[in-house]
């Protein structure tokens, strides 16, 4: 399977696992959310909840050195 694939699917997954934990919390406590709700509007919330989920996705997937650290993305010296 090629790597970009298994990015995608990864990436995909988690966000998948990361939705239905955000919808398992505003069932389980009310009020999780209704905070964001109510001062942004129930859509600009969920954009904001998948946002931050889609930027910790990104994050996570940012090419790295050897030693940990973070490339310049197409960076032709890393």
């Amino acid at each position: 399977m090629p790597r970009w694939l298994l990015i995608a699917l990864a990436f995909v997954f988690y966000a998948a696992i990361m939705a239905a934990v955000v919808a398992g919390a505003r069932t389980l406590v009310p009020g999780f959310s209704g905070w964001m709700g109510q001062t942004f509007g129930e859509g600009v919330a969920t954009i904001l909840v998948f946002g931050v989920i889609g930027a910790a996705g990104l994050y996570g997937f940012w090419p790295r050195r050897p030693d940990g650290t973070m490339r310049r993305l197409r960076s032709p010296w890393d």
